[in-house]
């Protein structure tokens, strides 16, 4: 598994998270960001999806719709 397709599979359990566990998993990445953010301030994301098959974008993209349809039809 790439690093890129860790990420979206990382974004794909977050973006399944109920909202009460969001708090808990931004305070749990604040450690890492913290701890990067320290050892290379200047460091960029730009590019970071541009290895990405477009299969699984596209896949990660329908069912990030579908969740968030389902989360509100829940509310």
């Amino acid at each position: 598994m790439t690093d890129t397709q860790l990420r979206i599979r990382i974004l794909y359990k977050i973006f399944k998270l109920s909202a009460d566990k969001l708090q808990n998993v931004d305070d749990y990445l604040s450690q890492f960001t913290e701890e990067n953010s320290e050892k290379s301030k200047s460091s960029s994301y730009a590019g970071i999806w541009s290895d990405l098959d477009e299969s699984i974008v596209n896949e990660f993209t329908e069912k990030l719709i579908i969740n968030r349809q389902r989360t509100d039809n829940q509310q």
